[in-house]
């Protein structure tokens, strides 16, 4: 088994929903930390589509977090940006507070469809500018 935290390189084959895709190495990847809603619900095609406008055919550097139902749950940059805080602001993923803990919360826009399997939403708490 691969340990947590080792770095991999991913060049991006296809994207099955919002928040996963495989990658040319036959390794299936799960964004950590975000996530889209099912395809068959309302907005999960849309989510689907905007993954795969920005990932498919480049390579991404991902960080293993662990794993969930034979997929690597990684945290993914595309040339130093984070894919699942692009998603999120772009309300393409939602924060998923259950594993991130908020991490993501504070990028969430009021529109963001958020998924139940993920817990409650975290209310992301915001310093105003000094």
């Amino acid at each position: 088994m691969t340990p947590i935290g080792f770095a991999f390189l991913c060049q991006v084959l296809s994207v099955h929903d919002g928040d996963t895709f495989t990658c040319d190495s036959g390794l299936i990847v799960r964004l950590w930390g975000a996530a889209a809603v099912e395809l068959k619900e309302p907005g999960g095609i849309a989510e689907r589509d905007w993954l795969s406008q920005h990932v498919v055919g480049r390579r991404l550097v991902c960080d293993l977090k662990g794993t969930s139902f034979g997929r690597l749950v990684s945290q993914c940059t595309l040339e130093g940006q984070d894919v699942a805080a692009a998603a999120v602001s772009a309300g393409a993923a939602a924060d998923c507070p259950l594993f991130s803990k908020g991490f993501y919360a504070h990028l969430e826009g009021p529109q963001t469809l958020h998924v139940a399997a993920c817990g409650p939403p975290v209310l992301a708490t915001k310093t105003p500018p000094q």
